[in-house]
């Protein structure tokens, strides 16, 4: 799509595909937009940077080669949208497409342990990595839990652990 803006009527017209059309030379901006990117981590000269740094659950560190496609919406409303917040197709790439692809996939690591993935759980990694990307992150929350043995007796908050003992 190309997005001409006409600053001194205050709009602006979008142009989708192969169309034929006349802007007026020196008046407005004109920005391109491609209709589908591919962001690639990898170690190959034809990519947008080094692989995804990634920690899992059990504090093991990997590097993980990434290629993702990310589709431009093909209603107006929606690119003017894009257009008013990145207002550039290469600030759209560096600030959304390849900032939220390297969120993503740290994030879903996370959830994931070093042995669960090198034994076998590669492609659920990534069938989760590419799920939080199309749907949005999971939000979780760590919390550390203490299983106490059947054969205790409950001790409520701020309450003596003696005094408890002395109960049963």
């Amino acid at each position: 799509p190309i997005l001409h803006s006409f600053p001194t009527r205050r709009s602006s017209d979008l142009y989708h595909g192969p169309d034929f059309y006349l802007s007026p030379l020196f008046v407005g901006k004109e920005r391109t937009y491609k209709d589908e990117t591919t962001i690639v981590f990898s170690r190959s000269e034809n990519d947008n940077g080094q692989p995804v740094a990634i920690g899992f659950a059990d504090t093991y560190q990997a590097t993980l080669p990434l290629s993702v496609r990310y589709r431009l919406p093909t209603d107006d409303e929606h690119m003017f949208a894009l257009d008013k917040s990145f207002r550039s197709y290469n600030n759209l790439v560096n600030s959304l497409y390849a900032k939220t692809t390297v969120d993503v996939s740290v994030g879903t690591a996370t959830q994931f342990t070093a042995e669960e993935v090198f034994q076998g759980g590669l492609n659920g990694l990534k069938s989760a990595i590419e799920d939080q990307i199309k749907n949005g992150l999971f939000v979780t929350e760590r919390k550390r839990v203490v299983v106490a043995n059947e054969t205790t007796s409950r001790v409520d908050v701020g309450e003596d652990k003696t005094k408890a003992s002395q109960v049963e």
